[in-house]
């Protein structure tokens, strides 16, 4: 790591399952003409303030023994603290690295780039149904089955009746579109039997959880977002992972991203027609 010529610093700020501030550094750098990225350190921090996670940053550099010269990249999530134009983290690094480049998280940026559009007021309704009921949904589709192995073991016995194969539904994640395609085609398959299962949950056990994702699950808005979404979100998630990549390929972008806008513009022509936007 010494003998590069140039390194970049990568940061992730979170709080662990303890509400603790913790700080990720990891820091990536070439070696033979090769980039590579290495773990430095995971640091607890008393808050999330800009100068405190300077302050660990600093120490956790100078442990390694890298010029501050030499730091020419800098990725973080893109939040203010991270990207504050005169107080963020980045901003007090390039007083340090005056070359240093600031990125923000190429996979944030997906996802926002994705939402934008909904805030157009033309789209005011499939926004606020987006928000309020389908992501919702996703979430409690999850929550009914998480860490109750008795209604897991019900699922799998409704699939066996209708000879289908049984997913885990997973928990969807707003950055994170791996998790967004995998939930909705999970749930896309799983439709018929969860109706099934809702429906004799809602009857037997009176469970007025049930009756209300049953009513849920069977809107035509839902399935009519679940549909799209499982037409979109392939081409996305397969964007994400070209991104996430560790060696970038640019050449390949143009071609996916052609891809996925032809998908889009089809997507919004039918929407379009059947008034989902």
């Amino acid at each position: 790591m010494t003998r590069s010529p140039f390194f970049s610093l990568i940061i992730d700020e979170s709080d662990d399952v303890a509400l603790k501030k913790k700080l990720c550094i990891c820091i990536r750098y070439i070696v033979d003409a090769i980039p590579r990225t290495s773990f430095v350190a995971f640091v607890e921090l008393p808050n999330g303030q800009a100068s405190t996670i300077i302050n660990a940053v600093e120490k956790e550099v100078e442990k390694c023994k890298l010029d501050w010269s030499r730091l020419v990249g800098f990725a973080s999530d893109g939040c203010s603290v991270m990207t504050g134009a005169h107080q963020g983290v980045a901003a007090k690094l390039k007083e340090k690295a005056p070359c240093m480049v600031a990125t923000h998280c190429l996979a944030h940026r997906l996802a926002l780039a994705a939402e934008g559009p909904l805030h157009d007021p033309a789209h005011k309704d499939m926004l606020t149904y987006l928000d309020t009921h389908f992501f919702v949904t996703l979430k409690q589709l999850y929550s009914y089955f998480d860490h109750s192995s008795v209604r897991t073991a019900r699922m799998v016995d409704v699939c066996d009746k209708l000879n289908m194969a049984h997913k885990k539904i997973v928990l969807p994640s707003f950055t994170r579109w791996l998790s967004h395609d995998a939930v909705v085609r999970c749930i896309k398959e799983l439709l018929p039997a969860l109706i099934s299962l809702f429906k004799e949950d809602d009857q037997r056990h009176d469970n007025h959880y049930a009756h209300g994702l049953l009513r849920c699950v069977t809107e035509y808005y839902f399935i009519a977002s679940l549909l799209m979404f499982t037409e979109v979100l392939p081409s996305f998630a397969r964007l994400s992972r070209i991104f996430q990549t560790a060696s970038l390929d640019f050449s390949i972008l143009d071609g996916e991203i052609r891809t996925l806008t032809d998908i889009l513009m089809t997507l919004q022509k039918v929407s379009q027609i059947l008034n989902l936007t």
